[in-house]
């Protein structure tokens, strides 16, 4: 094995497919990556067998085919740490030679007829659109996932493609993250994807085809491949708690909003977050108590209709949401105390349709 490859585009490359990694295994050998030259190219994969990435970088000078295994992270920092433009790799006395403007690091490597199988790509739908949609929609759900493998279908966000429309949702059980983004689409898909799966998505390129069939989907962009298994549902039925009424609502600034939230966080208690909000016309403001350190009002600036409300929630999980909403202006509507409050922007943007779902925490 011999190439010469660019530093900057090693490291890019090599990084996104270390983010598969685990970072504890009894398997050994999938804390590696694998290394093949071929040609005019040089293939990285990596697996933690739930989920495969495939990187190909070109490459060109005098190239000697081969594969080698080395451990991921720690080529990863070592790479990084040279300040050349330019590196090469070659396989010396069973030994991997990583070399660089005078830097020489040697590693042991293992054989790389131990590398897991790659998987084949699934052979079901066919869907092709700009890559920058399922990243946006995650970017606003993601979050909300749970993080209990209890309950696996929603360690997961929920995928739905149609021919009009995409729509992305996560939930734990607590709150609920909706992005739906209209457009026409040359397919259809219901899936239950693992939130390692958008981390893997490459930076540099923008078309995307996903492949998919019951068991895996597949993303194939220009120079990567994702493949990785399916959660397993069924999902929860997030359409049938969606609210289609309310008796009141609340809009505010973000900023206002979220500041008086973190100074009444101090005072809420370590567990349950708990804070109330009261609301009314005149004034509303945010309580937080915990009874050997003290209690926190905070009033702020904000538009109430309806009557009079005092609703409580888990903080952290509201200022989730509020980062995640993007949004300079929010609008929380509530339909009584003991039901979901909904948040979402107060301009309604055309191109990404963004709610939240939070349930309360019953007051004393």
């Amino acid at each position: 094995m011999y190439c010469v490859i660019g530093k900057d585009d090693f490291v890019s490359n090599l990084s996104g497919v270390v983010n598969v990694l685990m970072a504890k295994t009894t398997y050994p050998v999938l804390q590696n990556v694998f290394l093949e030259t071929q040609e005019k190219n040089l293939i990285i994969k990596a697996t933690d067998l739930d989920s495969y990435v495939e990187k190909r970088l070109e490459i060109s000078g005098k190239v000697k085919p081969g594969k080698v295994i080395l451990p991921g992270k720690k080529l990863l920092d070592a790479v990084r740490e040279l300040a050349a433009d330019k590196l090469s790799l070659s396989v010396k006395d069973n030994k991997v030679h990583l070399e660089a403007d005078g830097s020489e690091s040697i590693f042991a490597v293992l054989d790389p007829t131990e590398y897991p199988e790659v998987p084949q790509m699934p052979k079901g739908n066919k869907i092709e659109f700009p890559q920058g949609i399922l990243e946006d929609c995650f970017k606003f759900s993601g979050f909300a996932v749970s993080k209990e493998e209890a309950r696996p279908a929603m360690c997961g966000v929920f995928l739905k493609i149609s021919k009009s429309e995409i729509k992305m949702v996560a939930t734990d059980g607590y709150r609920l993250a909706f992005a739906r983004k209209p457009g026409k689409f040359d397919g259809n898909l219901d899936a239950i994807i693992a939130t390692k799966v958008f981390n893997l998505f490459p930076e540099t390129e923008n078309k995307m085809t996903i492949y998919a069939d019951s068991a895996k989907i597949g993303f194939e962009f220009a120079n990567t491949t994702i493949i990785s298994r399916l959660i397993e549902g069924p999902y929860p039925d997030f359409e049938r708690i969606m609210p289609d009424k309310s008796t009141a609502s609340m809009t505010v600034k973000n900023e206002v909003f979220s500041g008086a939230l973190r100074r009444a966080a101090v005072f809420a208690h370590p567990t349950g977050r708990l804070i109330a909000l009261n609301l009314s016309s005149k004034k509303s403001s945010v309580f937080a108590e915990t009874a050997d350190l003290g209690q926190s009002t905070q009033e702020f600036e904000a538009k109430y209709k309806g009557s009079e409300m005092k609703i409580g929630f888990n903080v952290t999980y509201l200022m989730e949401i509020l980062r995640a909403i993007e949004s300079d202006e929010v609008v929380m509507e509530f339909l009584n105390p003991l039901a979901a409050g909904t948040i979402k922007p107060a301009v309604k943007d055309e191109g990404m349709e963004r709610m939240y779902l939070l349930m309360p925490i019953r007051l004393e």
